[in-house]
């Protein structure tokens, strides 16, 4: 094991201490990525909205190389928002009015204050 590259992400500290591998204490992370999501030490998920949100202009800035181009024909533009651009809006539109019947036929909750104010 490579001490000079490990670290651990100790979640609900109970004990002070650290953890040391032959003689080297080994540092502490506050957040790493765990099959492709953020999981931080606080038990947050503010990391992991930040995260999809980077991705997802990521994914805007090479499509829109494509969309705003003059020279590109229209059909692949239509092709490539009906694919990517109408989907993500369906998948983040706005709450239904009818909250009640949402919360309890599929286990819906609130989005924290400050997960709200990281997206908008």
């Amino acid at each position: 094991m490579n001490t000079s590259k490990t670290e651990y992400l100790e979640l609900e500290p109970r004990t002070p201490g650290d953890i040391e591998l032959d003689g080297t204490k080994l540092p502490r992370a506050n957040d790493f990525k765990y099959l492709g999501d953020r999981i931080s030490a606080d038990g947050e998920s503010l990391s992991a909205v930040k995260g999809r949100i980077d991705a997802a202009w990521l994914k805007w800035r090479q499509c829109s190389g494509v969309l705003c181009d003059r020279k590109m024909p229209t059909k692949l533009k239509s092709r490539i928002y009906r694919t990517v651009m109408v989907w993500s809006r369906a998948a983040t539109r706005p709450e239904p009015s009818c909250k009640d019947s949402m919360e309890s036929g599929v286990g819906w909750y609130p989005t924290p204050r400050k997960t709200e104010d990281t997206v908008h």
